[in-house]
């Protein structure tokens, strides 16, 4: 798993969770702009109100998304905002606002656990986009480069952490 996420962070991408939850983030907001005549309208108004308890629906996921993204007050004002024509029009731009905080925890997660398990790599690594080494012609030089990056080589210091053995005990 955790070659993966090196991979993905010397390439400059992001998971495509990401991009699903601002999707469906994106699709949570058009329920803003229904007609307060639909029976849709009133479903999700009734969804909103609700504590299901233990079940868990896609309201509670995005209400939990928002929760862990730091942007609560989103989800508390909706209601509010499906009633008020001025708030409707300040929750157009949220989508962007939702896009950057998701991407930023995932750096700020991201980077932590990095810098706990692949030391090496936290050092090299200072910016969340695609490494220029990526570009050379010499695929050899290429392929060593990135395994030794993220990870994916066979030096005693990233195999003897199968056998657990101490960091000084990980000759080369």
């Amino acid at each position: 798993m955790q070659v993966i996420v090196n991979t993905q962070a010397e390439l400059g991408r992001y998971p495509l969770k990401i991009n699903i939850e601002c999707q469906i983030f994106k699709f949570f907001q058009r329920f803003i702009f229904v007609d307060k005549k639909r029976f849709l309208y009133k479903a999700f108004q009734e969804e909103m109100k609700e504590d299901f308890g233990d079940n868990y629906t896609w309201t509670t996921f995005v209400k939990s998304k928002l929760n862990s993204y730091g942007l609560t007050c989103i989800g508390t004002d909706i209601l509010k905002a499906c009633k008020s024509e001025q708030l409707k029009n300040s929750y157009k731009n949220k989508n962007r606002t939702f896009m950057l905080r998701a991407k930023d925890t995932y750096l700020q997660e991201h980077f932590f656990v990095r810098a706990i398990t692949h030391k090496s790599l936290a050092k090299f690594k200072t910016k969340y986009q695609a490494e220029q080494y990526l570009s050379l012609k010499n695929s050899e030089n290429r392929k060593a480069f990135s395994k030794f990056r993220v990870g994916a080589h066979n030096l005693r210091i990233e195999t003897g952490k199968w056998f657990k053995l101490d960091v000084e005990q990980r000759l080369c």
